[in-house]
């Protein structure tokens, strides 16, 4: 038997400019009546997505920090690395005089400003396990050399909607999203899943390229790559209401499917 699971990222995705959901709800009632699941695969932190996920009442796993932390799949946890790629972060931008900033540099009204989050909310994002979102205030010229210098010590650059961000080389959100298909065939013996997965932004590309289908959502501050893959659609609309009418049209075509 044949199951479906969707992964879709947050910001810029299921979440509007305001952080809300509540436009995509349609899509989300349709794929619960289905059984669908939703399973979220954000760069927010695990503290975030916890609060995400009981928001929209969902009671599947969720990846965070993109890739970096997987909860709710049992051992699996984290990649507990953070305080360590600081510690690389700062000795790269002392010897080289690099322009960047990140949450690690920032006070809480500092994350306020940048992220244009409610307290509470800044708060979840800056408890940080695995990765440290930065602005890039340097030269193209010189991020290509970050880049390099990074790449040294088996970090990686990937860009998000807001941020830049630094990671752990060989976790991304795909290599994530895979951890949970085969947790779920474990659970589900004799059951195979096949993925959907929606993005806005570069650090999504792994996901969607990975999936079986992959929708990406537009957004004019991310670069837009052109997939080879047929499989991969573009939606009509930004951020939720884009994320609403393409997941509406995709269980309109498999719906049938779903059901037998």
């Amino acid at each position: 038997m044949i199951r479906w699971l969707v992964f879709s990222d947050l910001d810029g995705t299921l979440l509007d400019e305001s952080y809300d959901w509540q436009t995509a709800r349609p899509a989300l009632e349709a794929m619960q009546e289905v059984g669908i699941p939703l399973i979220l695969n954000s760069s927010k932190t695990r503290a975030e997505m916890v609060t995400i996920c009981e928001a929209m009442e969902l009671d599947t796993p969720c990846i965070a920090e993109n890739g970096g932390v997987v909860h709710g799949i049992g051992n699996t946890a984290s990649v507990s690395v953070r305080e360590e790629l600081l510690k690389v972060l700062r000795q790269i931008r002392e010897e080289e005089g690099f322009c960047f900033e990140g949450f690690a540099d920032w006070s809480l009204t500092e994350v306020i400003d940048q992220t244009h989050l409610a307290p509470e909310a800044a708060q979840r994002a800056m408890q940080r396990d695995a990765t440290e979102p930065i602005v890039w205030q340097d030269s193209s010229d010189h991020l290509a050399l970050f880049r390099e210098r990074l790449a040294q010590e088996k970090i990686a650059l990937v860009k998000g909607g807001l941020f830049w961000h630094v990671m752990p080389a060989g976790r991304d959100k795909g290599s994530a999203m895979q951890e949970v298909v085969r947790w779920y065939e474990e659970q589900h013996t004799g059951e195979h899943f096949k993925t959907l997965a929606l993005g806005d932004s570069p650090n999504d590309w792994p996901m969607l390229e990975r999936a079986d289908m992959g929708i990406v959502i537009p957004n004019q501050r991310a670069r837009q790559p052109s997939f080879a893959s047929k499989t991969i659609q573009k939606a009509k609309s930004p951020a939720s209401s884009g994320w609403n009418s393409a997941v509406l049209n995709w269980l309109s075509e498999v719906k049938g499917y779903v059901e037998q």
